[in-house]
């Protein structure tokens, strides 16, 4: 051991600081490589959670850039999916800034078909972190979603924006905590023809940390018409589709004389939500609000 420390004291000795931290970061890099290996990394993380929560995943091409992994035309889908989620290029990078601190991190990053996302994931004991999440979407991508559940011929646009922090399970990849704003901005409807804008809106969920297995949900905003509301999302299980949502919306006529003002007659309208998350039940409560 005397003649270990007197060999490392010799090396540190006759290395200045920067060639030390040369040599430090080329064991980062090393240890990158070889953690983000793309057979290893894909077969054991992206199939098997993909698996767990009844996901196909499927990519065109897989290569390394430096040290960043490259999936072009990634395509996700599953049965209970209208279409595949389809995204043309998602980019993976070691969080240099996370692995100085010995916290395996990576930058995410997803681009294609009206849709960017960008967030950092960090590995903790049990749980994924994903912080700075920042995610942009045409809202006309979701029109296969809601249209099967609608009884007229409704067509949407805008922008989803997304922002916030979430932590999941790493076993189920339940949320666990965390807060997320989503804002439908430049909101707008086709109902037969009729383009109507509607204005902007915002829906805030936050984790309870008091149940441990709920979010709590809040909407607000809108021109015309106006909506106000809170509820809470039970998660009944593990999978998406468990889920259980209750609360209400008060939806008011606004300023505006488009055709969704016009439907309500000039009336508030107040609304329960109930049942399945994907598929939840609206039933009117009261007249005026």
């Amino acid at each position: 051991m005397a003649l270990l420390s007197r060999v490392n004291g010799g090396a540190a000795q006759g290395l200045s600081w920067r060639q030390l931290f040369l040599l430090f970061m080329l064991a980062l890099m090393l240890f990158a490589l070889l953690r983000w290996q793309p057979d290893a990394w894909l077969a054991s993380q992206i199939q098997a959670q993909a698996r767990q929560h009844g996901l196909t995943v499927q990519y065109e091409h897989l290569h390394l850039d430096g040290l960043t992994l490259h999936l072009d035309h990634l395509s996700i889908r599953s049965g209970r999916m209208p279409a595949p989620l389809r995204m043309d290029l998602c980019t993976l990078t070691p969080a240099w800034d996370s692995l100085l601190k010995a916290q395996p991190a990576v930058r995410l990053s997803v681009d294609g078909d009206g849709r960017q996302l960008k967030a950092l994931l960090r590995w903790q004991t049990g749980h994924v972190a994903i912080s700075a999440l920042q995610a942009d979407m045409n809202v006309a991508l979701l029109q296969p979603f809601w249209q099967d559940r609608l009884t007229l011929p409704i067509h949407v646009g805008g922008r989803l924006i997304a922002a916030g922090d979430l932590l999941l399970d790493a076993a189920s990849g339940a949320p666990v905590d965390g807060k997320i704003r989503l804002t439908w901005r430049s909101a707008v409807t086709d109902i037969t023809g009729m383009h109507s804008p509607l204005g902007d809106y915002q829906l805030l969920l936050k984790a309870d940390r008091a149940s441990g297995k709920s979010w709590l949900w809040s909407i607000s905003g809108g021109s015309s018409p106006k909506l106000s509301g809170q509820g809470a999302i039970d998660m009944a299980g593990p999978l998406l589709q468990q889920w259980r949502i209750h609360g209400q919306v008060v939806v008011q006529p606004g300023d505006g004389s488009n055709t969704i003002s016009a439907m309500l007659g000039g009336k508030a309208m107040t609304y329960a939500i109930s049942g399945a998350l994907l598929n939840p039940r609206w039933q009117t409560r009261a007249g005026a609000h």
